[in-house]
């Protein structure tokens, strides 16, 4: 969970790397961010907070080198240290599970979701440990994969990594969202394969009902009463009613 406001400590400045981050790595980071959840509980009547999708913002070993090498030399002499990508997914699991049970403490009601990129692959090397959130309590109640591809992507098909979320998602209290691309509808995106017809999300929400997910978000709203999206989001709304 990466922005603006703390630097990386002793991470090395990078150019591709301007801005400030919040790093993981450091307890003051994950209480900072789970007590910010916790306030806004504590102080607004909401259903749910959600995570997007970024966690580290590179794979350079050098970015947080300083704090990685601070962890190494701490476990040396009492066994073996996690290697780089696993610590990482650790310091990010450890504030995921914070902010639940901060949310928790204040109301059990309210939801904790994260919407993850819907590559298994790139969320695990960026320190995002969706197969930990999916198949074990404590982390998160729902995952919404940003399922943002059609049946013809052809690095990750919609209708495989449909099967692929659902197949992870074994936590008997965790839901399962699928995220759908309603932006793209209609448009040049992913080589146009989105003009080829207007029935896309309505097929696509067909399959998540035949692999059993929770439910559906749209991403974005606007795009929910556009010209561009209009023949796409009638024929998802008759699929709803049937």
């Amino acid at each position: 969970m990466f922005g603006k406001g703390i630097p990386v400590k002793q991470a090395g400045q990078f150019k591709r790397h301007r801005g400030k981050y919040y790093n993981p790595a450091y307890p003051e980071v994950r209480k900072l961010v789970a007590d910010g959840a916790k306030e806004i509980v504590e102080h607004y009547d909401v259903d749910g907070i959600q995570f997007d999708d970024y966690f580290y913002p590179s794979e350079d070993p050098a970015f947080d080198e300083a704090a990685y090498n601070a962890y190494v030399e701490s476990v040396s002499t009492g066994g073996k240290p996690l290697s780089l990508l696993e610590w990482r997914r650790a310091n990010v699991n450890a504030m995921v599970s914070l902010t639940y049970s901060e949310i928790k403490g204040v109301n059990p009601d309210v939801q904790f979701g994260i919407s993850p990129q819907a590559n298994v692959s790139n969320d695990l090397k960026m320190g995002a440990d969706v197969e930990a959130w999916c198949s074990v309590r404590g982390y998160v109640d729902y995952i919404c994969p940003q399922l943002y591809v059609n049946f013809e992507n052809p690095v990750l098909p919609y209708d495989v990594a449909a099967e692929q979320w659902r197949e992870m998602t074994t936590a008997s209290n965790v839901k399962l969202y699928f995220g759908l691309a309603v932006y793209k509808a209609g448009s040049d995106a992913d080589e146009g394969t989105w003009k080829k017809a207007d029935n896309i999300l309505a097929q696509q929400v067909s399959l998540g009902r035949q692999v059993e997910c929770d439910g559906f978000m749209f991403y974005s709203w606007e795009y929910l009463n556009h010209d561009q999206t209009k023949e796409e989001v009638e024929n998802v709304m008759k699929q709803f009613a049937g």
